[in-house]
This record gives C-alpha cells, sequence and structure tokens, in this order.
C-alpha cells in the first residue's frame, strides 16, 4: 500500500491538532492493466505504478469565530516521493502549510503531489 501522507493533522488557532484519516492506494505485484492516473474514470481510486504521480486535497475551515493561523501537516509515506505542495514546504518528509490568520468561517483546500518510487 501507498498512501500520501502516515499521519496528516490541521490545527486552527490554539486549538489541538486533529488527525486525518490517511488515503490508502493499493500497489499491485504485477499491474494487470495501464492506468493513465491513480483513478479509473468514475471517481474511484485505482491501483498506483511506480512512476504514478498522485494527487491530494486536504481540506480545512476555521470553525472559530475569529481569524485564526492554520498549521496542516502531512508526514509521507516512505513509499513516495515529494513532487509539489503548492504554498507547503517540505523537510525531512514532512510537509507543512502554515495559513496565517485565516477568517473566521473560511474554508479552503491544500493540494499535495507525490511520486510513487520505483521501489514501491
Amino acid at each position: 500500500m501507498v498512501n500520501g501522507g502516515d499521519d496528516t493533522t490541521v490545527r486552527v488557532g490554539n486549538d489541538s491538532a486533529v488527525s486525518l484519516e490517511p488515503v490508502e492506494n493499493p500497489v499491485p505485484e504485477s499491474p494487470h492493466k495501464t492506468e493513465i492516473s491513480p483513478y479509473q474514470g468514475n471517481g474511484v481510486l485505482g491501483a498506483v505504478k511506480p512512476d504514478d504521480e498522485i494527487t491530494y486535497q486536504i481540506n480545512y475551515m476555521n470553525y472559530q469565530t475569529a481569524p485564526a493561523d492554520i498549521v496542516i501537516t502531512d508526514t509521507l509515506d516512505p513509499n513516495v516521493t515529494f513532487v509539489d505542495a503548492g504554498d507547503g514546504t517540505e523537510e525531512n518528509g514532512i510537509v507543512t502549510w502554515n495559513l496565517s490568520l485565516v477568517p473566521a468561517g473560511e474554508e479552503g483546500t491544500v493540494i499535495l503531489k507525490v511520486k510513487v518510487n520505483k521501489s514501491a
């Protein structure tokens, strides 16, 4: 199995961080068909292969009544290599987004792209 992050958390203001469920993508020992993305055209996750890129979307919301800083972290699975995280930064397999003074009630998303390692 490969997933985009073993441990993904979102923290709003000074509240405790909330852990999100990992998204897992099966890696078959010998793929039976060629896919151009990890999706099968119907929104269902399909098997991924080495060198496939996977894009993850992480949603957040400032549920507080005042602007708050939001910190999102994602610990990468050892079977993937970091590709891009927009405004996020990656260091030692941990991707972090620091969102300053997100207005009360505002929702948004961050994107994480990884590439499946050949050793997966």
